[in-house]
């Protein structure tokens, strides 16, 4: 977290603050927090452009959990469209959806693909959740679905980071290898 707060300070750019938004059953704040803090999603996101992002939700085929792009802009659902900008997320609960929100600013993120593609994406909200199995959500977070990295710092900063970036890797050349055969 410091080495990220510290790359940020350098960042002489745009940013945009994204706060979670919180719900479930849950009421105890003691263990809603435990749980809570058991999602890769952040209570608070602020990006920069030029930040570095890591994916923490599958978008599609080649964007998958632990892809890691770069911001390159801040655009409304409007704007991504008219310039044909993937746009991605479930922009959270039904309750969020019927209030109608100001046109709020969403990151576009930059992701350098198999074969030299580079795809541009509105990273929007997506809904993180512990349900169990009578379908009661015990907790859940909306939040944009990326985790502010510094790469070079939580590789030898956390060794549960880069396993879990081995382990993507793995699971991303078992599933290539699946496809060419």
């Amino acid at each position: 977290d410091r080495s990220n707060e510290v790359r940020m300070r350098q960042l002489d750019t745009e940013f945009h603050t994204y706060t979670a938004s919180d719900g479930g059953t849950i009421t105890d704040p003691n263990q809603r927090e435990k749980m809570l803090a058991n999602f890769m999603a952040p209570s608070k996101l602020t990006l920069k452009i030029d930040s570095q992002v890591m994916l923490i939700k599958n978008l599609d085929e080649t964007l998958v959990n632990g892809s890691i792009g770069r911001v390159v802009g801040f655009m409304d659902q409007t704007q991504a469209k008219d310039e044909s900008i993937q746009t991605t997320g479930d922009e959270g609960s039904e309750k969020q959806k019927k209030q109608k929100p100001a046109a709020k600013l969403m990151p576009i993120v930059e992701f350098h693909v198999q074969g030299g593609i580079i795809k541009e994406v509105m990273i929007t909200a997506e809904t993180f959740k512990v349900e169990l199995p009578n379908g009661e959500v015990q907790v859940s977070r909306t939040q944009v679905s990326a985790f502010l990295i510094n790469i070079r710092n939580n590789l030898k900063a956390y060794p549960a980071f880069r396993s879990h970036l081995s382990w993507l890797g793995l699971c991303q050349s078992t599933s290539h290898r699946a496809r060419l055969l």
